[in-house]
């Protein structure tokens, strides 16, 4: 009787130990899905403009809140984010649909272009989307992932009728 009593207290401990490892794990999960939640709703795509010597950059942040610090470009596909002077500052961006007009001769043959954002989100972490689509977190500032200067001025923003 005595070893089916302590073979049953360490089942219960055994159980105990289990479920503390799935809430610490659901804890983590939960933690991953809302760090990423504001960045994954963040996206952008270019298109020409009526005249040649423009390209439209739309923005659209279905996230409940603005999203800070955006740096745009338009990038070749499959290439890393622009760094230097042919990227585009906004300030903040509110939750909808925008579009930025911006200066842009860069096509060229066997070349696709898009565009690519950095931001920061509203919990302070920084991220940037490329011109192929793909989300990726970063330690580093907006700024700083770019090798730029901040800007004294900022882009207009207009906002977009999808």
């Amino acid at each position: 009787m005595g070893i089916f009593r302590n073979l049953l207290s360490n089942f219960g401990n055994i159980g105990t130990i289990i479920a503390l490892f799935a809430l610490a794990y659901q804890i983590k999960k939960d933690r991953h899905f809302s760090e990423w939640d504001q960045a994954s709703k963040i996206a952008v795509w270019l298109k020409e403009a009526n005249d040649t010597l423009n390209e439209v950059i739309h923005i659209s942040n279905s996230s409940a809140h603005p999203i800070y610090e955006v740096i745009l470009s338009v990038d070749r596909i499959n290439d890393e984010i622009r760094k230097g002077d042919s990227c585009f500052y906004i300030s903040c961006v509110p939750p909808g649909e925008y579009k930025v007009l911006v200066e842009y001769q860069g096509r060229g043959m066997h070349n696709e272009f898009n565009a690519s954002i950095s931001f920061r989100d509203t919990i302070g972490k920084y991220w940037c989307r490329n011109a192929s689509g793909i989300l990726i977190r970063s330690q580093k500032n907006c700024w700083d992932q770019r090798k730029l200067i901040p800007p004294l001025n900022s882009e207009s923003l207009e906002k977009d009728k999808i």
